[in-house]
């Protein structure tokens, strides 16, 4: 073998390592943060989605018509009591989190503000994420139930 195949070889070797390990990060399913543990082992033992609605009620009006539109409806009482587990983190207007769990939730890739959904499996890993703007109970129903 020359002497430049083997260089090529040596920088080759390292890189499509390299490679191959960050698609496979990119690709798996990120989990919640640890201080979520008790609300996992509660959503494993159910065998249910884990919905966590991060909220500020008191001085978010888009949380306010959240509620109003969609988590006030029997439509949605009826799906969150029989197929999901439902846990709400209601977040101060002063920007403190009151538990470790509200600022690991606020951190997350792809949260921008309040209301927002986070949709778990019933092991932890991270499904999806979405802003609580939503047109009705059944629209939301259906992108829980599609995850």
């Amino acid at each position: 073998m020359k002497t430049w195949q083997k260089v090529l070889l040596i920088l080759l070797i390292p890189a499509v390592t390299i490679s191959v390990v960050w698609i496979g990060m990119a690709h798996a399913a990120p989990e919640l943060p640890a201080s979520l543990a008790p609300s996992v082992e509660k959503a494993e033992k159910l065998d249910r989605k884990l919905v966590l609605l991060l909220t500020a009620p008191a001085w978010c009006v888009p949380c306010q018509e959240l509620e109003r539109k969609v988590l006030s409806t029997p439509e949605w009482k009826a799906f969150a009591a029989n197929e999901i587990l439902l846990e709400t983190l209601e977040y101060p207007a002063d920007g403190s989190f009151p538990t470790p769990a509200h600022g690991d939730l606020a951190k997350l890739p792809g949260f921008r503000g309040y209301p927002t959904l986070v949709v778990a499996d019933h092991s932890g890993k991270l499904l999806a994420l979405r802003d609580g703007a939503v047109a009705g109970p059944a629209e939301l129903i259906a992108w829980i139930r599609s995850l």
